[in-house]
């Protein structure tokens, strides 16, 4: 290399006048054909449609299992009273359910207050968690007391 000298090129930036100009994506950085970009108007939308379905699945798979444990959980109470005989001299106990069903039992004294509460779980239209209202018929009830 001796007696050679290094010449070096610097090329400066000169501007170019564009011939038309191109815009891109500020998203995506694709070029745009017009004020918006279709392809990211596109994406959201996509996305917004699969977080709807996954939305949709979810709430399907929720009441499936919810539906699940409450068969398993009135399977539970009818097993418990499957047992029990209901006794001859006991008093009726009538239950209209919110379906307008009736269901009519008799109980004793003795029977504990689980026996009625899995007595009206184990119907096809209890819920797990529900109310009892008494309702205690007075007119019946205060002839049977007096002598």
């Amino acid at each position: 290399m001796k007696g050679r000298s290094r010449h070096c090129l610097y090329v400066l930036p000169v501007s170019v006048p564009a011939i038309h100009s191109v815009t891109t994506c500020q998203v995506c950085s694709r070029t745009l054909n017009g004020a918006d970009c279709l392809m990211c108007q596109q994406d959201e939308e996509f996305n917004e449609s699969l977080a709807a379905n996954r939305n949709q699945e979810q709430q399907v798979a929720t009441r499936e299992s919810t539906s699940r444990h409450l068969a398993q959980v009135r399977e539970m109470r009818h097993r418990a009273i499957s047992n029990l005989v209901e006794p001859e001299n006991g008093f009726k106990i009538k239950c209209r359910l919110p379906s307008g069903d009736i269901l009519q039992r008799k109980f004793t004294k003795e029977d504990p207050v689980s026996y009625l509460v899995n007595w009206i779980g184990s119907s096809q239209d209890a819920t797990e968690n529900f109310t009892i209202n008494i309702i205690i018929r007075i007119a019946n009830f205060a002839s049977n007391t007096l002598p």
